[in-house]
């Protein structure tokens, strides 16, 4: 079978003009320093949605130049 992309694999291949919409389902703000690893250099191309006021709050400090709902 054919195998799942990885996060760093998909950022890689997503056009200038486009975003990667990424939502947190998990309200353990381990994923956050799991996404600082991975998302270092590639910001500008991602945005962030969680229904989770926590992981909002954190998201905000931690990326605080990435748009978040």
């Amino acid at each position: 079978g054919e195998r799942i992309p990885t996060l760093n694999q998909v950022i890689k291949i997503i056009p200038p003009s486009k975003k990667l919409l990424i939502e947190i389902k998990d309200n353990d703000e381990r994923v956050i320093q799991k996404l600082q690893s991975v998302l270092q250099k590639d910001l500008k191309k991602v945005l962030f949605h969680s229904f989770y006021p926590k992981i909002i709050a954190e998201l905000k400090r931690v990326f605080p130049e990435v748009e978040i709902y």
